[in-house]
């Protein structure tokens, strides 16, 4: 479900999830036609659920065939992602779109711009292809964009024996791809993220990302989705020797 828009006269990007009820029901007001579709430019209806969720949503027949539904939980992420970016004192967008030089789009669930850097935050809830993680991520990397990928935990098994697989490796180590907390992927990194709460009702509490501490990698440490986001602004990520990805905190 699209959590932004356009505002049809004046061009402006128009954010679901960071409006007031009062503001919600003004818009709804507005006539038809108002608000539009960031990817096909086409009116968009405002829809929010009895969980006061609030979405922007194409007209019956006029949807992209190409765009996939996203889970409540894949929201919930995007939104307290971006938020904790922006009460930090970052630039920080949800749905963002770009293209590599070659022309091909992408659109990061969140995008961080700070001081030259840029990061996208790409959430993953369902299970993917390694070949598809290595297009997606190949993408940003052309774009000039580092990406950083938040992988279901129920399914980050199965990114790291792809992980593996791609740099030729033929035993899996223990615990993966993760050694005295080195990730052994040269171009992106990926943290498990785990939800422990009822399907289609996430917590703040019961949300968090799983990181990799040195010099003992694993166990791991837990953070908050803001906290996570937080310190991977200030610099918690970094790559060592052009080999492995470290986070410190």
């Amino acid at each position: 479900m699209p959590l932004t828009a356009i505002h049809a006269t004046t061009g402006d990007i128009v954010e679901a999830f960071d409006l007031t009820a009062e503001q919600w029901a003004s818009m709804k007001a507005e006539a038809p036609g108002s608000y539009l579709i960031r990817r096909s430019n086409r009116p968009a209806i405002l829809k929010q659920n009895l969980r006061g969720t609030r979405w922007f949503a194409a007209r019956p027949g006029e949807g992209d065939p190409n765009w996939k539904p996203t889970s409540p939980e894949h929201e919930f992420a995007q939104v307290r992602i971006v938020k904790a970016l922006r009460s930090a004192g970052f630039a920080a967008r949800i749905e963002e779109p770009g293209y590599t030089p070659a022309g091909e789009r992408w659109e990061a669930d969140v995008f961080l711009e700070d001081a030259g850097r840029k990061i996208a935050i790409e959430i993953q809830m369902s299970q993917q292809t390694f070949d598809e993680y290595e297009r997606r991520s190949q993408k940003y990397i052309q774009s000039g964009v580092k990406v950083v990928w938040l992988v279901n935990s129920r399914h980050f098994h199965n990114f790291t024996l792809g992980c593996l697989r791609s740099n030729g490796w033929g035993l899996l180590p223990v615990n993966g791809p993760v050694v005295k907390g080195e990730q052994y992927h040269r171009d992106f990194p990926a943290f498990p993220l785990k939800f422990n709460c009822p399907k289609g009702e996430p917590a703040d509490e019961r949300t968090h990302v799983s990181v990799f501490l040195p010099p003992a990698g694993w166990p791991v440490r837990e953070l908050s989705l803001a906290d996570f986001a937080v310190q991977l602004a200030n610099g918690a990520l970094t790559h060592s020797r052009g080999r492995f990805w470290l986070w410190k905190s």
